[in-house]
Parts: structure tokens; C-alpha cells; sequence
């Protein structure tokens, strides 16, 4: 399982000594929790840089905009890619997650780790979680032909679909 056993490889490879840089431009991902899934806001420069990542679970959606929003202010001008946020006052850019988007982004990651161009700093706060979740991520073959990504069962992909959008 060193480089991912599932859809990502070379995602060890990622981890390195890199620091989040204090400018340029970033993406803001986020997969909002629901029911017992966690709430993931990841940072992303634009030179492939994991920044921060923001996990949160059992908190009010008034407090995960607030979250958001300072978020936001930390790395300014950031694009926030999100499946719905109404009436936050934040640049966001929707995304309607389909079979078809989902396995859009899911392919874009994987490549990204493929080609090198994903950095994730080794002093990152919830790399654990993060790693863990890359590396147990699936695919299946539908019987349309289509292919279906998740985690395993009983397990979480929050932090990979956070970093998927962003």
C-alpha cells in the first residue's frame, strides 16, 4: 500500500517537505458533511500545493460558514469550489456532483498524482486522515460500463472529494 492499492498511485510520492506559500492564487474544495460524513475544506495553490485542510464533524452549518469564511480570509482572492453554499457572501463556484463530474475530478486527482504535480506538505494537520482516505479509495465497474468511485465501506472519502474539487 505504499503508493495506494486503490484508484491513487504515487500518493507517498506527494508527501514531501514543501511548505504552503504565502502567495500566488488558491482553490478552496469543499465536501459538506451529511448525516455521519465530515465536513472538508481543503486549500490548494495553484502550484499544487496542499495548504491547509479544514475536517470538521458534528457542526452547525452556521459554524462551518464561519469556518469558511475565515478560511477564506487566510488565503485571499481564493476560488471556492462547492456542490451548494447560499447566501454566504463568498466567490463560490458551484458543482453539481453527478456519476459523470465525480468521475471527473476523481480521474483529474489521480493524474495529478501520476504526473507529480500534487504537492502535500509532511507537516500538513490531518495528513493521516488525508492519506488514509487516498489510499483506501475504490473503483467499481457498474453494469452500465461506468465507473463508480467511493471509500470502502465504513470508511469516509470527505478529505479526497475536498481535494478532488479543489
Amino acid at each position: 500500500m505504499e503508493h495506494g492499492a486503490g484508484v491513487f498511485r504515487k500518493v507517498m510520492d506527494a508527501v514531501n517537505g514543501h511548505t504552503a506559500p504565502t502567495t500566488g492564487s488558491w482553490i478552496i474544495g469543499c465536501d459538506w458533511g451529511r448525516q455521519k460524513d465530515a465536513t472538508v475544506y481543503t486549500v490548494l495553490h495553484q502550484d499544487g500545493i496542499v495548504c491547509e485542510i479544514d475536517r470538521m464533524v458534528k457542526v452547525d452549518y452556521q459554524t462551518q460558514v464561519s469556518r469558511l469564511k475565515s478560511l477564506w480570509e487566510r488565503y485571499p482572492g481564493a476560488e471556492i469550489i462547492a456542490e451548494s453554499l447560499q447566501n454566504a457572501g463568498l466567490p463560490v463556484t458551484g458543482f453539481n456532483t453527478t456519476v459523470q463530474s465525480k468521475q471527473q475530478i476523481i480521474d483529474g486527482l489521480a493524474l495529478g498524482f501520476e504526473r507529480g504535480d500534487l504537492h502535500i506538505p509532511s507537516t500538513l494537520e490531518g495528513l493521516p486522515v488525508l492519506l488514509g482516505e487516498l489510499q483506501a479509495y475504490e473503483s467499481k465497474r457498474l453494469p452500465s460500463g461506468r465507473t463508480s468511485y467511493s471509500a470502502p465501506d465504513g470508511m469516509h472519502d470527505d478529505c479526497v472529494m475536498s481535494l478532488a474539487l479543489a
